[in-house]
């Protein structure tokens, strides 16, 4: 028995709740425990399937009793089993403690600017018609609404006339080809 593994009062308690063979046919080779115990090490330590000791059994034989089972939900059964007995022995205290001090969010769920982009597919999103994103930052001044159009405001409302919003006027066409009579924003 190795340091992990299973102890005796462990297995008697875990043994009744195995699923039980239904083919009728060879012999296992391997015990259930030693399968068990192959699948724990294997959990606790990390490593590849491939590197599990052969005293618990062919790695093979312990990762398809592995998925099988996973497949069919008995481990899932079996932790909801164990959890209603220790329960049921009032050895569970079911409290929870969140505290939202410590959580953070990742730098990608914050905005953050995505490095190591490749630069020429950086510079081919941000023109936007012949326009380049400002240096700055993300700039307030957009192309000149037309007059013939409804003006929008930067909150997402829709004026229809410039009565409305005084604060937004509509620039001439003429306006735009000379940059000299351009108001400037600032």
């Amino acid at each position: 028995m190795g340091r992990g593994d299973l102890t005796n009062s462990q297995w008697a308690r875990l043994e009744p709740l195995l699923p039980k063979g239904i083919k009728p046919g060879r012999p296992p080779v391997w015990t259930r425990r030693q399968l068990i115990d192959g699948t724990r090490w294997r959990t606790r330590t990390g490593a590849p399937w491939r590197d599990v000791p052969e005293r618990y059994g062919s790695w093979d034989r312990i990762y398809d009793l592995f998925r099988r089972w996973q497949r069919d939900g008995t481990w899932a059964r079996i932790v909801t089993q164990l959890q209603a007995q220790a329960d049921a022995k009032g050895l569970i205290v079911w409290e929870v403690n969140v505290d939202s001090t410590i959580c953070r969010a990742h730098q990608h769920a914050a905005g953050a600017s995505k490095k190591g982009a490749c630069k020429r597919s950086r510079r081919r999103h941000r023109c936007r018609a012949g326009r380049p994103r400002s240096r700055t930052g993300r700039t307030t001044r957009g192309p000149a609404p037309l007059p013939d159009r409804p003006v929008q405001d930067f909150g997402g409302r829709v004026q229809s006339d410039r009565r409305q919003a005084p604060e937004l006027v509509a620039v001439p066409r003429a306006a735009l080809r000379d940059r000299e009579t351009m108001p400037r924003q600032i």
